[in-house]
């Protein structure tokens, strides 16, 4: 009879733990798949503050590049004259 409640007993602590541990196995996936929400939420933050980034930087190089046209513009204008200027004091 001792035998039989100490196999009893047994059986219940190892349910219990069976149990517990299932407990903690749904836990943990639930944790997993918030942690997973929580990431994929991160990544399209972050590729959306790249193409940000990626834009500012393109319009600062074409504002450069702009300006440099300008300024190439201006001194070829002024080459232009000075010429003129130097052909017309010749003669």
């Amino acid at each position: 009879m001792d035998l039989l409640r100490c196999y009893h007993g047994f059986v219940t602590r190892l349910t219990q733990a069976i149990e517990h541990q299932a407990r903690v196995a749904t836990q943990a996936g639930h944790q997993l798949e918030r942690a997973q929400e929580a990431l994929q939420q991160q990544e399209l933050r972050v590729a959306s503050v790249q193409k940000l980034i990626e834009r500012r930087v393109t319009e600062i190089q074409r504002k450069g590049e702009r300006h440099e046209q300008s300024q190439l513009d201006e001194m070829a204008s002024r080459a232009a004259w000075n010429r003129l200027a130097a052909a017309t004091t010749r003669y």
